[in-house]
């Protein structure tokens, strides 16, 4: 992924801070959309000619063949004057199918080209493209005018202007986060506070006389800032799988524990001093992210879900999108952690007010890290009501963990959530049961599970106390089947009964 940030003759006078901020939204909206670039233009709400449409800011995806910056401000131009000719030679300068939305108000307007024509045909596009055209004028023009609407309509194809009516005054959030604050705080999560007890403990665990590589992992595994930390370093080394490296574990173990706790040594400390927002809102953070790690990790386990160290990883930052918000606004984080509100709720609030949610900027901010795309994508869909795979799992893990906590929580959701990664309501109700009583997550191994997905779900059958007909029944195998995925479990194990493959599973953390 490319952003291209810049300024020509004519545009609004920006900080460095501010033009991050505004990199940062046509990024989002660019992957949200689905398109191959998005550009941002400001202009009068009539322009004369061309050269009074300035651009703002872009984001282009690595390999794509970008629109032309000439044909992009001629595209605003031929929207505004109503001229309602597709461009429609070929995707050279003037690419096919370019769509064009503006918001404006009385003396300024910005416009939001995006291309190609096959993406930005999609209902989904064209609202992600107004969004960013209401969201980047209130990013102009709040500190002195009251709000314009949250999200201006649509414009039709051709790219008609769309005015909406003045209604409320500045949201502080809004203000805050793209009055520069939002690239000043994804500046700082470059190098991420730490708690002070991590800090003691790592530095305990490293210099003890055996020196355990586990305690490093375990203590990295619920410290955020320690873990993004950890994660950064770990795949800038040249040495790092094709893939990258996708867990605490893994980067423990490519970084060696003495390079962790010299890396420990950069970071600051978190706090909740004034001025430490980054740090006050780790240490605010923290037990929701611990409690959702271990409910994803029980969702893996039910589920026979693999990769679970993978999935630790990813719930443990899922929220760093609120990090960043609340270092860039000192009224979020209040907001954020409201147990009255619903997750879906407040992620709707954010997408109104700010254009992007925190979901979707913790996906560019792991990606900024330099953490793999698999983990970022994980993060930035875990709101997603149509989140697969490792997004599911988090998904339901953060609702399961807002709900054990009391906090409010639509059951509607709860069981679409649910349903994605195959659990019934009766499996819901027993999982937050257990929840709701456990006393933590487990501490990390190194060892992996040795055993199958099939193998996970039999020897979770048994922990429920199932015989092995019920099991079958429920799995809709064989009894034969189950005895033999039991006996290879065994095996793998280095066990000889049922009881002992259970405790030992048990202990290990593999179920």
């Amino acid at each position: 992924m490319h952003v291209v940030p810049q300024t020509l003759q004519g545009a609004p006078e920006l900080s460095a801070a501010e033009r991050e901020a505004l990199a940062v939204l046509a990024e989002h909206t660019r992957e949200r959309a689905r398109l191959d670039c998005v550009w941002l233009f400001t202009h009068p709400p009539e322009p004369q000619n061309d050269d009074s449409v300035a651009l703002l800011a872009g984001a282009c995806s690595r390999g794509s063949q970008p629109l032309a910056e000439t044909a992009a401000r001629a595209a605003i131009a031929r929207a505004l004057r109503d001229d309602r000719r597709r461009f429609d030679r070929g995707r050279g300068t003037e690419a096919a199918g370019t769509r064009v939305t503006t918001a404006t108000r009385a003396s300024s307007a910005v416009s939001v080209a995006g291309q190609p024509a096959d993406a930005a045909a999609s209902a989904e596009a064209e609202q992600a493209l107004s969004e960013l055209a209401g969201v980047a004028l209130r990013f102009l023009t709040a500190p002195e005018l009251p709000e314009a609407a949250a999200a201006p309509a649509a414009a039709p194809a051709a790219g008609r202007a769309a005015t909406a009516p003045s209604s409320r005054g500045p949201d502080p959030d809004r203000t805050a986060a793209f009055g520069g604050g939002l690239g000043a705080a994804m500046t700082r999560l470059q190098k991420p506070a730490m708690l002070p007890e991590s800090r003691a403990r790592l530095s305990a665990a490293i210099g003890g006389p055996q020196g355990s590589s586990g305690e490093v992992v375990s203590i990295a595994e619920t410290d955020i800032g320690l873990a993004l930390a950890v994660l950064s370093r770990a795949n800038r080394l040249p040495h790092r799988p094709r893939g990258g490296i996708l867990s605490v574990i893994e980067a423990v173990t490519a970084l060696g524990t003495r390079a962790v706790g010299r890396l420990a040594d950069e970071l600051p400390d978190a706090t909740t001093a004034a001025g430490d927002a980054i740090g006050a809102a780790l240490i605010r953070l923290a037990p929701h992210a611990i409690a959702t790690r271990a409910a994803a990790e029980a969702v893996a386990v039910h589920t026979g879900a693999t990769h679970r160290d993978t999935l630790r990883l990813a719930a443990l930052v899922h929220d760093i999108g609120k990090v960043a918000l609340a270092a860039a606004s000192a009224t979020y984080l209040d907001r954020a952690i409201d147990p009255r509100v619903r997750p879906e709720d407040r992620v709707a609030g954010e997408r109104r007010r700010m254009g992007i949610d925190h979901a979707g900027l913790g996906g560019i901010a792991l990606g900024r890290l330099g953490v793999p795309r698999g983990v970022a994508m994980i993060v930035e869909r875990h709101h997603a009501e149509d989140a697969d795979g490792g997004a599911a799992i988090i998904r339901l893990a953060d609702l399961l963990a807002h709900e054990a906590r009391g906090d409010a929580v639509d059951p509607v959701a709860l069981a679409a959530a649910g349903a994605a990664v195959g659990m019934d309501e009766s499996g819901l109700r027993q999982l937050a049961y257990e929840l709701a009583r456990a006393g933590g997550p487990r501490s990390a191994n190194l060892e992996p599970s040795p055993l199958t997905p099939m193998q996970h779900k039999v020897l979770l059958g048994l922990r429920r106390g199932l015989t092995y007909k019920q099991i079958a029944a429920e799995l809709q195998v064989s009894e034969s089947t189950v005895r033999s995925h039991l006996h290879k479990a065994y095996e793998r194990m280095g066990v000889v009964d049922r009881a002992q493959a259970v405790l030992l599973a048990q202990d290990r953390g593999w179920i």
